[in-house]
């Protein structure tokens, strides 16, 4: 049986998505398709534009069987974090064969080359890695003269590594390889419109685009056409009810925690992505913005990109302690959010063969996963409550906490 999984955030779930959910099928011969996908908060340190229940009904009718959690920690961290812990995931179910992700590159065998490396990382690597940091390059920069010291003959490795999914990918093959993992990858090149793009296009739009083109029309119809059916249908009876969130929609509470912060003098270092400058230069401004964009552009410096600045403060805001790091089998689960019924007897033999306890209640957390397990869990319960109530004060909605709410099953889904 071929099993297929992919790291997701669908934030929101477009053309582009589903055409890699259909591709699944396709290359891999899949018979089961398993989606590891960001919860209520995501990796450029934003909240989501929908809630996590939202998306994964949205996924599994776009073509997902099994939707997985990842932890909020993994999802609002750096790629290396974000897709190392994804596809550890993917390993410990026990039951993935395949993995699928877009990419923008056509030269598949450099993207191969330059996951060994930075997999293996050799001395050369490392030393020539710390003489650029030395320079005070920032560490992209560093890392590709790095890497051009190992791959000289790769003379488009800027283009490739100013691709946010080129660089996922390199990730992803990255932590097959040190996971000496026996799935196999498989390439897409990327649908539509490119990653950064913030503006619709007649192809197929980019989540950034259509997100932003829902913050600045204020109305759900511009984007019906960039939206598989099911999801414009599911979108659309969710509207100005629980969605969209935008990033200035947490504004009020990050405010009101950084005073805090400020007044009782806290460590904010201890706050994963939180140096001691950042520090610094937070509590001069934390009483001085409008919003998190105002905010986030007065801390910016040559050295600090606007979105490490962003996952920073939303760390600050979660609670979310340094240092980044990887799920591994001491503090992980897989966190069942919603399945076809077809799918059962995948989840059976998860439960089997996973490495890590497989939970489809919530409830049920407490009684099978260790303390670093439950705290990583507990931390991932906790965002989705803070996302909750800030869904709840822009709406005048009426939600249930994870541990609170019911399964919900419809046309051969449960949502769990």
């Amino acid at each position: 049986m071929n099993i297929t999984g992919i790291i997701a955030e669908f934030n929101p779930l477009h053309k582009g998505h589903s055409y890699i959910l259909e591709r699944a099928r396709k290359d891999a011969g899949s018979d089961c398709v398993i989606v590891v996908m960001s919860g209520d908060f995501v990796q450029r340190g934003t909240p989501a534009v929908c809630g996590k229940h939202l998306r994964a009904k949205m996924a599994l009718m776009s073509g997902a069987d099994i939707v997985i959690e990842l932890p909020v920690k993994a999802a609002t961290s750096s790629a290396e974090f974000f897709a190392s812990s994804g596809v550890f995931l993917l390993e410990a179910t026990g039951v993935v064969t395949d993995m699928i992700f877009g990419v923008e590159s056509n030269d598949r065998d450099a993207l191969s080359k330059i996951s060994e490396v930075l997999a293996s990382e050799p001395e050369s690597y490392k030393s020539n890695l710390k003489e650029e940091l030395k320079k005070g390059h920032t560490f992209p920069t560093a890392r590709q003269t790095a890497l051009l010291h190992i791959l000289p003959k790769l003379h488009d490795l800027s283009i490739i590594m100013s691709s946010p999914n080129n660089i996922l990918a390199i990730e992803y093959l990255k932590a097959l390889k040190r996971l000496d993992s026996k799935i196999k990858p498989h390439f897409v090149s990327r649908l539509g419109a490119g990653y950064h793009d913030n503006l619709i296009s007649p192809v197929t739009s980019s989540a950034l685009a259509i997100r932003s083109a829902l913050m600045e029309r204020d109305e759900i119809e511009p984007v019906k056409s960039e939206l598989p059916e099911s999801a414009f249908a599911i979108l659309s009876a969710e509207y100005k009810k629980t969605f969209p969130v935008f990033p200035p929609d947490i504004s009020s509470i990050l405010k009101y925690r950084l005073i805090t912060a400020v007044y009782t003098k806290e460590d904010l270092t201890q706050y994963a992505g939180v140096s001691k400058s950042l520090a610094d230069r937070i509590a001069k401004k934390a009483t001085d913005f409008r919003d998190t964009d105002d905010l986030i552009q007065k801390l910016k410096t040559k050295d600090m990109t606007y979105t490490r600045i962003s996952r920073a403060l939303l760390h600050i805001l979660l609670g979310i302690n340094s240092p980044e790091e990887t799920l591994d089998a001491s503090n992980s689960c897989i966190r069942i959010l919603g399945f076809k019924e077809s799918a059962t007897p995948v989840i059976k033999q998860m439960k089997e063969k996973s490495k890590v306890p497989v939970i489809s209640r919530p409830s049920d957390a407490k009684e099978v996963l260790s303390d670093k397990a439950m705290t990583v869990f507990n931390d991932t319960l906790k965002a989705s409550d803070i996302y909750n109530k800030i869904v709840e004060e822009k709406y005048n909605a009426v939600l249930f906490d994870d541990l609170l709410r019911k399964a919900e099953k419809n046309d051969g889904i449960c949502i769990c």
